[in-house]
């Protein structure tokens, strides 16, 4: 999956990065490899805020729930 998003978030924007700032190949493959890796980075920093979030809301509503069942 990561594979076809990379192959994917690559083909849509080198054509426009090269055609704006005429880019030697050198440079396309540092801001393409920047743009990844940001986005790994902040994607990650979410999805971990907000699983992290998610999972602890969804254990103390468990855990609620047995306390009632079994008071």
């Amino acid at each position: 999956m990561l594979y076809g998003y990379d192959t994917v978030f690559i083909s849509g924007a080198i054509d426009f990065l090269q055609d704006k700032y005429a880019l030697s190949p050198a440079l396309q493959g540092l801001v393409i490899s920047s743009s990844i890796i940001g986005g790994v980075g902040i994607g990650e920093s979410v999805a971990s805020y907000l699983g992290t979030k998610l999972s602890v809301t969804v254990v103390s509503a468990e855990g609620l729930a047995c306390m009632c069942a079994f008071a």
